[in-house]
């Protein structure tokens, strides 16, 4: 028999326990990272909120048109917008055939900026769209169309045949509700000019009568201030005294229903549309009053709030536009103040406190959220033409 020396015995014997503990380790190592091991569970590390990187002006405007590209209704044509709670639930596209003209405006100065390929092909998608009256039967605008049709028009970037189109957008519109009847022996420049000249010298309300053969409804100023702006575009077109006269009336009919409406919810919103139909007017029949009454509404409500998204963007646009015409630092900052506001809360961007479903858009909150074309597009395009 073969004797076993009974210390190699002992040794082998702990050795055996050694890995047996060893493995044991392991499998409860395992465990443990399971939090299995113990009765309660394990805490996991607190995370901390990332916060998005502030995105610089074209990062925004670039959402903005992605956005925009993507809330198309059946006819390729731009939705009015998205309507969506804060859980993503969305309703349908709702079609809205009068604003193709800002969508492509848009677009048109991302192409002057980038000289895109995509931002061009989308712009002669878009100019078929809307100059088909089988896809687009009718464009009944009530904000600018014809005004920014015209920037399009003018540029050397288009073919002749997409200069007709864009021509035949803007023809084809119809303004149906500026119907109002005048009194034919008032001069309509003098008018126009006395009217901003009473409001500014802290005359408010005024008689319509004196002018008009009927009332002007206080709540339409926004509208009018559209149409003179539009009839302005169309008068630079082809210089048709009949445009200008409409452009003249119009404006008119904003500046009067501005100053005979107490609503300052209303006058928040309709204001800075008013001073940029000052500044248009200005294009087409230069004087220095029409700058000097886009100054002085602006500041009027400088320190009031903008309800609506619609109306920070456009005292955004307003101050943008006096910028560009006299350069004072006092403009830009506002401009850059209000876009940075409406940034931090109503952009709906990952990280950023206005954050609910992560469209890229701004938004008004109401029972919904609300991400309206008119508002993102003109505001694209805006941030990508600031200086």
């Amino acid at each position: 028999m073969v004797r076993i020396n009974k210390k190699i015995v002992v040794i082998i014997v702990v050795v055996i326990i050694v890995i047996l503990f060893c493995l044991g380790l392991l499998f409860n190592a395992g465990r443990l990272q399971k939090g299995k091991l113990f009765s309660k569970p394990i805490q996991k590390q607190s995370t901390t909120t990332t916060v998005a990187s502030r995105l610089n002006n074209d990062q925004i405007a670039d959402l903005l048109l992605q956005w925009a590209n993507n809330t198309r209704t059946e006819n390729g044509g731009y939705a009015e917008g998205e309507w969506c709670t804060n859980k993503g639930v969305c309703d349908p596209f709702f079609v809205d055939n009068r604003i193709g003209a800002v969508g492509l405006w848009a677009r048109f100065k991302h192409y002057l900026k980038y000289q895109d390929s995509e931002s061009m092909s989308i712009m002669a998608k878009d100019i078929l769209i809307y100059s088909d009256p089988q896809k687009v039967s009718t464009i009944q605008p009530v904000f600018w169309n014809c005004k920014l049709l015209y920037e399009l028009w003018k540029s050397p970037l288009f073919s002749q045949a997409q200069k007709n189109n864009i021509e035949n957008i803007c023809a084809r519109s119809v303004y149906a509700t500026l119907d109002l009847t005048y009194n034919q022996n008032v001069s309509i420049p003098e008018t126009s000019l006395n009217q901003i000249t009473q409001q500014m010298a802290g005359k408010g309300q005024r008689n319509q009568l004196f002018f008009f053969n009927e009332q002007v409804d206080v709540s339409m100023s926004s509208e009018y201030a559209a149409f003179a702006s539009d009839y302005a575009g169309m008068y630079q077109w082809a210089q048709d005294k009949e445009d200008l006269k409409r452009a003249q009336i119009s404006f008119i009919a904003a500046v009067s229903a501005l100053r005979n409406n107490i609503n300052l919810f209303q006058l928040t919103e309709m204001a800075p549309l008013v001073g940029l139909a000052s500044l248009d007017l200005n294009k087409i029949t230069p004087n220095p009053l029409y700058v000097q009454y886009a100054d002085w509404l602006i500041k009027q409500y400088k320190n009031t709030s903008c309800p609506q998204l619609q109306g920070c963007v456009m005292r955004a646009f307003l101050y943008n536009e006096l910028y560009k015409l006299n350069k004072k630092e006092e403009y830009r900052q506002e401009r850059d103040k209000i876009i940075s506001k409406l940034y931090d809360e109503r952009f709906d961007y990952k990280g950023l406190s206005g954050f609910r479903i992560g469209k890229g858009a701004f938004y008004d909150s109401l029972t919904k959220n609300q991400y309206m074309m008119v508002s993102n597009t003109v505001l694209a395009g805006l941030l990508l033409d600031m200086q």
